[in-house]
C-alpha cells in the first residue's frame, strides 16, 4: 500500500507556491487560410470559449463548447478530439463554416 500524505492543504501551498495569475489564453492555431483559432477562458467561469480571427486580426466568429481542432483537412473540415462518458477519446470529422 502507497504512504499517506502528511502534509495539509495549508502547507502544501506554502512549500509548493500558488500561480500569480491564471493566463485567459490556453491555445492558439492558425488555419490553412491563416485565421487564428483561440481558445481562452475566463476565471470565473468553468466553460472555455474558441474565437476565430481573421489574418487581419478581425473577429470572425465565436464559438462556446466547441472543442479546439486537432488538425485541419481543409478551410471547412477540421478534426476534433471527442471523449464519450467513460472518457475514451476518438477523433471526429468536423464541417465547419464560417
Amino acid at each position: 500500500m502507497g504512504k499517506e500524505c502528511v502534509l495539509s492543504g495549508a502547507d502544501l501551498l506554502t512549500q509548493r507556491g500558488l500561480a500569480p495569475f491564471v493566463p485567459a489564453i490556453s491555445h492558439l492555431l492558425v488555419d490553412p487560410r491563416g485565421r487564428v483559432w483561440v481558445r481562452h477562458q475566463a476565471p470565473d467561469s468553468a466553460l472555455s470559449a474558441v474565437d476565430v480571427y481573421s489574418s487581419a486580426g478581425g473577429l470572425v466568429a465565436s464559438f462556446s463548447r466547441l472543442p479546439l481542432p486537432v488538425a485541419f483537412l481543409s478551410d471547412a473540415l477540421v478534426v476534433m478530439l471527442e471523449y464519450d462518458a467513460d472518457g475514451v477519446a476518438s477523433l471526429a470529422l468536423w464541417r465547419v463554416t464560417l
